[in-house]
């Protein structure tokens, strides 16, 4: 007979083990159509996290994926991280300066009211 806390440390890791296995699954299929693989992994992560999909796989009479569990809610920031640290890759400093430049500009027409 499996303990409770075993049964959770089993349900998190076969819940992590689910969303990276349709995340990589998904980020294939995206780069087979020349969508990048991010897309594919933020949609596997939408449809399968604990409000959709994930929600409804039980393991011991519980969801495999619950919204508060500190593991998955652990991983879950990691992976925003990541994604975060991912996109600040693409983008080069040059675009990042006239970004700024633009948006400032932007802001102080609309503080001044310029049209």
């Amino acid at each position: 007979m499996l303990a409770v806390d075993e049964i959770v440390v089993i349900r998190s890791v076969l819940g992590i083990c689910f969303l990276v296995f349709t995340a990589k699954l998904l980020a294939g299929i995206c780069q087979k159509y020349k969508v990048p693989g991010i897309v594919g992994e933020v949609l596997a992560g939408m449809m399968f996290g604990p409000y959709a999909f994930g929600g409804t796989i039980f393991f011991f009479g519980e969801p495999i994926l619950r919204a508060e569990d500190p593991v998955i809610l652990s991983f879950v920031q990691i992976g925003g991280i990541i994604v975060l640290f991912l996109a600040g890759l693409h983008l080069a400093f040059a675009d990042f300066l006239h970004a700024v430049i633009h948006s400032c500009q932007m802001y102080s027409r609309f503080i001044l009211r310029i049209d």
